[in-house]
């Protein structure tokens, strides 16, 4: 459910949000969406594309970093937020749920299709795994000479370190995106900005990915965290 969707009046969207289903602390963290039906190559392409993209990958971190990050009203915090691009996302504190629920939309899509690569499902006829996607330019696996795993995608997208995923050292020393997931699913994140806190599916979705990278990829087992996400 999109609770931006405009081609919906507000009664449908009323009806949507009530059957959405609700977390079950005893039954675990659920994933934000369901996994996508299967597809055709050209599609299943698309999706490794998509999702190990440099810049897609980059702007999910810079929402996910912005809705964490806490501000203090020092003169040596201000000076610093004005050497970063993109500073007013920090200088007026925009925040937007609907923003959060796309990035962790995104990243829960990447989860399930670099899983899916696991299995095989697309052999390059000539040996070269780019010609399934994944690969080109502007992708985090740019010339690499074997075929990406989804525990290779998890060290790129959750685990990688900030500064070169926003190509940019102001974010040296900031949490990567898998500490900021688990301060969204466990703690909550910084979500001073909305009414009555974030809502526990998006809270879940969180927490199942980092579920998720702790289960297939031993380098992000220490960072995933646990508790409870409701």
């Amino acid at each position: 459910y999109d609770p931006a969707f405009r081609h919906i009046g507000l009664r449908a969207h009323q009806v949507a949000a009530e059957k959405r289903p609700a977390p079950n602390p005893n039954n675990g963290p659920r994933a934000y969406v369901s996994r996508p039906a299967d597809a055709h190559a050209a599609f299943r392409r698309i999706r490794r594309d998509l999702t190990a993209d440099a810049c897609v990958l980059a702007t999910a971190y810079r929402v996910l970093h912005v809705h964490c990050y806490r501000r203090d009203d020092s003169a040596e915090d201000s000076k610093r937020h004005e050497r970063v691009r993109g500073n007013q996302m920090y200088v007026d504190e925009i925040k937007s749920e609907t923003a959060l629920a796309r990035a962790v939309h995104l990243l829960t899509l990447g989860a399930y299709t670099w899983e899916d690569s696991q299995s095989g499902h697309d052999e390059a006829p000539n040996g070269n795994w780019m010609d399934w996607g994944g690969g080109d330019a502007g992708s985090v696996f740019r010339g690499q000479d074997s075929a990406p795993d989804a525990s290779n995608w998890i060290k790129m997208a959750l685990l990688r370190e900030p500064s070169a995923v926003m190509n940019d050292e102001w974010y040296c020393d900031e949490d990567n995106a898998l500490l900021l997931l688990r301060k969204i699913g466990f703690e909550g994140g910084n979500h001073s900005g909305f009414l009555g806190g974030l809502d526990p599916s998006l809270r879940s979705g969180a927490a199942w990915l980092c579920g998720f990278a702790a289960k297939l990829c031993p380098a992000a087992a220490g960072s995933a965290g646990g508790g409870s996400s409701v």
